[in-house]
């Protein structure tokens, strides 16, 4: 008999299954203090605002910074996020440190912010995010190939978007600067102009092609016809 049992969901696990696999996309391998993996910060605020929302809105952080009398920074920092009944609830608090001076001594100008992201990111790791790496699950090259398997479709799907998202924006331009032109010759500058994209799309997206080419279609006609009306006036 087949086991039709569900597995078995641990509320308290939520927020951590859902962001404890890391994209290896979004690291890298650093052969500093015996090398380990960083992950990219600002991936990993991308992922918390997709499960909480906007940072100011859905979640959020507050710093203090404090100087000791050694030539560094420590920020200590504590997020917050509002759960899905509207309820606020405050997360973990951690310290983010940094040097005030780079290895030739002179003043890092970024050590403050330096200093916060470390703090944000050791946070954001006690909600699970990346716990694959803090784990060291990446010192498995089987286990980096999987999550880069795992990936993939995603990745492709994302490119996908934002060539749609490009291809959009660029056909609405298009329309705009055809519709402004008010002479034959105006809509051959403004074809050569977009000709490269024109030519693109043609293979990659058919769909924008065809658009482009009516908008352009339409207009010729139009100036065709506003010149036989002058002509005949």
């Amino acid at each position: 008999m087949a086991d039709n049992k569900k597995p078995v969901v641990n509320p308290n696990m939520s927020i951590w299954d859902q962001v404890c696999k890391t994209d290896p996309k979004a690291t890298k391998r650093v052969s500093q203090r015996g090398g380990f993996t960083a992950i990219d910060a600002h991936a990993q605020i991308q992922r918390a605002t997709e499960i909480f929302g906007p940072v100011g809105q859905g979640w959020g952080w507050e710093l203090s910074a404090e100087y000791p009398p050694n030539d560094t920074v420590a920020v200590k920092v504590s997020l917050w996020f509002v759960a899905a009944n509207g309820e606020r609830h405050t997360g973990p608090i951690h310290f983010g440190g940094c040097n005030l001076k780079s290895s030739n001594g002179k003043a890092d100008n970024d050590a403050l912010k330096k200093a916060a992201t470390d703090g944000i990111t050791k946070c954001l790791s006690y909600w699970g995010f990346n716990a694959d790496v803090f784990l060291g699950k990446f010192d498995d090259n089987k286990y980096v190939e999987a999550q880069k398997a795992a990936n993939a479709p995603k990745r492709k799907e994302e490119a996908d978007q934002v060539d749609e998202d490009l291809n959009a924006g660029r056909l609405h331009s298009f329309r705009m600067a055809v519709d402004a032109g008010n002479t034959p010759e105006a809509l051959k500058e403004t074809f050569a102009h977009y000709k490269d994209w024109i030519d693109a799309v043609k293979v990659s997206a058919p769909a924008y092609y065809e658009q482009a080419g009516t908008a352009y279609q339409r207009r010729y006609e139009d100036l065709k016809a506003e010149h036989e009306a002058r002509k005949n006036g």
